[in-house]
């Protein structure tokens, strides 16, 4: 978890398992928005701030369900085998003709009608092809493989709208315990330098000045 999750939020992530499906980014979307509600309700941001922070967070969320639904519904099959076959068919024969078109001299051959007349034929598949595929895909519902799947779709929203409803908000930590958090941290690096290893209270330079207030607090 990088230090960024304590304890027991991870074993909130590994119990909606982790790696598979997006139960997690829902349940990490909704602590974010629960934490953003907090600190406004605690004056620790002003409510412009605060929703700026929520429309970032749910940008994020829309953007995450973009790249599910691409996933649900990737570029048929058979369009691509369809483009690939033909063109790697049509291609070289397209060729051919024209080599046996660029002229022989006064010999005639047969093979130029036999060549000319494939091409006719792969010409004819091809725009045949492509209009019936084009029709099917115009009209998104129905059985057929490359329709959309409506029945998925309604239940997968409604399996993830009551996946979101079921978040379990984990207990606010205190002062310490972030810092300890942000102690046990391993910093990920620039863009182009790899993740650093983890750094221990010793080396972080606000460490004293962190205690130090934090006794201040205390005695207070």
């Amino acid at each position: 978890s990088l230090g960024l999750l304590t304890d027991t939020e991870l074993a909130r992530m590994n119990e909606i398992n982790l790696d598979h499906g997006g139960s997690c980014n829902r349940e990490l979307i909704a602590w974010c928005l629960m934490e953003i509600q907090h600190a406004k309700s605690e004056k620790l941001l002003d409510p412009e701030l605060a929703n700026t922070f929520r429309t970032q967070i749910l940008q994020l969320r829309a953007s995450i369900g973009q790249l599910y639904n691409a996933a649900d519904l990737p570029i048929p099959f058979f369009y691509i085998h369809f483009i690939t076959l033909l063109t790697a068919l049509y291609l070289p024969l397209q060729a051919i003709s024209a080599a046996l078109n660029a002229g022989t001299g006064d010999e005639t051959h047969w093979t130029a009608d036999l060549i000319a007349g494939l091409i006719v034929v792969l010409q004819s598949v091809f725009v045949i092809g492509l209009r019936t595929l084009g029709q099917k895909m115009s009209d998104p519902y129905g059985d057929d493989l490359i329709d959309l799947s409506v029945i998925h779709y309604v239940t997968f929203t409604w399996t993830m709208s009551n996946r979101v409803l079921e978040s379990q908000f984990p207990e606010s930590i205190n002062w310490s315990d972030e810092q300890e958090l942000k102690w046990q941290s391993k910093p990920l690096g620039s863009a182009w330098e790899p993740p650093k290893e983890m750094r221990t209270r010793a080396e972080d330079p606000q460490r004293s000045q962190f205690e130090a207030m934090h006794t201040k607090l205390g005695a207070v």
